[in-house]
């Protein structure tokens, strides 16, 4: 729940505000994928031993869907970085 309320907050006050902009310039979403990073929104299916959070499907599903909520387009950019 934790990360699921981080992701709600970000992709509200960070991703929507500036989901526009990318939608029409076709820029990619580096500063948001950076801050998804400072997040811990990233990565989340690495072991713990290797330095990860090891989430199972249901919490990144969470993520995802939170994050997605913001913009489909820079969650795209997201995942395929993470």
């Amino acid at each position: 729940k934790e990360f699921q309320a981080t992701a709600r907050k970000f992709a509200r006050e960070e991703i929507i505000p500036v989901a526009g902009h990318y939608d029409k310039t076709g820029e990619y979403p580096v500063p948001l994928i950076k801050r998804a990073w400072e997040l811990g929104l990233m990565n989340g299916h690495i072991p713990e031993h290797c330095g990860g959070m090891n989430l199972g499907i249901f919490d990144a599903c969470l993520i995802t869907e939170e994050i997605a909520y913001g913009c489909t387009g820079v969650q795209t950019a997201i995942e395929a970085n993470s």
